[in-house]
């Protein structure tokens, strides 16, 4: 599997709540596929995540980085193959909370690491 084309957008307007909404074409033996999903996760962990994202890009074989705050069971790990690794995001939240339910999204690394600036960009605004 490979990766052809991704983008991300940050979604901002909720006061509690941050939210990821990633869009990829992947191919699969020569075949094309579209991949849209989205994390949500409480705003109050956004630092938490920037953190987490720079460890895992930045170390190797960091491990599962894990926070359970604000409703949140938050993730970050990185897998994939080592020719095209990923960075995974997940998050699990009460199904009766607020963006309830599971949520995740796996990037190349390319891309995680413009989200993670992005998303430190956002965090000194707050």
């Amino acid at each position: 599997m490979s990766t052809s084309a991704e983008t991300y957008a940050i979604a901002n307007d909720e006061s509690d709540f941050v939210g990821v909404h990633y869009r990829a074409t992947k191919e699969l033996v020569g075949d094309p596929y579209e991949v849209e999903r989205s994390v949500w996760f409480a705003r109050s962990n956004l630092a938490w995540l920037v953190r987490a994202l720079e460890t895992t890009l930045d170390e190797p074989q960091p491990g599962t980085l894990v926070v359970n705050h604000g409703g949140d069971d938050l993730r970050v790990l990185e897998g994939g193959h080592e020719a095209e690794p990923y960075i995974h995001i997940t998050n699990e939240r009460p199904d009766d909370a607020a963006h309830g339910g599971g949520h995740w999204v796996s990037l190349t690394k390319r891309i995680a690491q413009k989200l993670t600036a992005d998303l430190a960009e956002l965090l000194s605004r707050s």
